[in-house]
């Protein structure tokens, strides 16, 4: 069974930093996270399996695959991969103003207006299914190639990124 926590994470960050309204407070909790990444890869061992991204649990007691690795490099990946297709900017241009209904008056929303809606498609068509990896991965490329983002994509490394042990290849910006 593989873990499929960085949506989760991603999301979390997300809203957090929305709440805050701060671009930096995502960062900053990106960071923090990164730190207990690189603590738990290098208490686990850099090349041992349980810190790859996909790592196959098949006789694995559960508690020794519990970690911070499948949430922390999840989110890193995924934070990668809303790079690519064209993430977050500061510009005005990029962020637009929602109405949280627990709140009397409009924060502004520092979701990317091209992954946002990849994630939300996504988790609403798959909801309530058991998905695994390579399902994510093709509904990403299938979804980024029909609007006409395949060349921003073409160079993701997909096989390193989800079966290679220890830090992440790309620490996003």
């Amino acid at each position: 069974m593989e873990r499929v926590t960085g949506i989760k994470t991603n999301f979390h960050k997300e809203i957090h930093s929305d709440y805050l309204h701060c671009l930096c407070n995502r960062q900053l909790s990106s960071i923090t996270g990164l730190k207990d990444l690189k603590e738990t890869v290098e208490n686990l061992k850099p090349n041992n399996p349980l810190t790859n991204l996909v790592p196959d649990l098949t006789g694995v007691d559960p508690d020794d695959a519990f970690s911070t690795v499948p949430y922390e490099k999840g989110y890193t990946f995924l934070y990668y991969l809303e790079e690519k297709v064209g993430g977050k900017s500061m510009s005005l241009d990029n962020l637009k103003v929602v109405e949280l209904h627990t709140y009397s008056t409009p924060t502004i929303s520092i979701f990317s207006d091209v992954f946002e809606p990849f994630l939300r498609e996504y988790i609403r068509i798959n909801r309530f299914k058991s998905i695994d990896t390579d399902k994510f991965k093709s509904d990403f490329i299938k979804y980024f190639t029909d609007l006409n983002l395949a060349e921003k994509i073409q160079d993701i490394d997909w096989n390193s990124w989800l079966y290679t042990p220890g830090m992440p290849l790309v620490i996003p910006k």
